[in-house]
């Protein structure tokens, strides 16, 4: 939603623009390849783990209107990559290499539009990577 403040009836010239993010854990995602496991320290209880190459984990729910997209990730200093699509095309790619492990939630570039279809992760080498969920913001 885009509103324009306004003040003594004259209209600001910058419009406000709201931005709900909406944060799916690991339960909305589907996997193909991928271990899920229970954990209390997790992003609402539970992540996925894979070293597969092409492994692929898919949002249930179609997205709507994103504006940028997030990642909640564990990264380590040998851990793998992923490439991030929506619809068919491809809206980033993450490493989860970092010298020291961590969680992190590692944003995405936004988009210029908003953009719409199936969220998809897919790793690209057999190295170590763990999901916990995905945040998506639209507005």
């Amino acid at each position: 939603m885009t509103v324009a403040a306004a003040q003594s009836g004259l209209a600001a010239g910058a419009p406000v623009r709201s931005v709900f993010t909406v944060p799916y854990g690991a339960r909305a995602l589907r996997a193909d390849g991928w271990t899920s496991t229970a954990s209390d320290d997790a992003y609402l209880g539970r992540y996925w783990t894979t070293k597969h190459r092409g492994a692929e984990l898919t949002l249930k729910k179609r997205v709507s209107g994103a504006r940028q997209l997030a990642l909640v990730v564990a990264t380590a200093p040998r851990a793998g990559q992923v490439k991030v699509y929506l619809g068919d095309k491809l809206v980033g790619k993450v490493s989860l290499r970092c010298p020291r492990s961590a969680s992190k939630l590692v944003e995405l570039k936004p988009f210029a539009t908003p953009r719409s279809g199936k969220l998809r992760i897919v790793t690209t080498n057999g190295k170590r990577v763990q999901i916990a969920g995905v945040g998506v913001a639209t507005g």
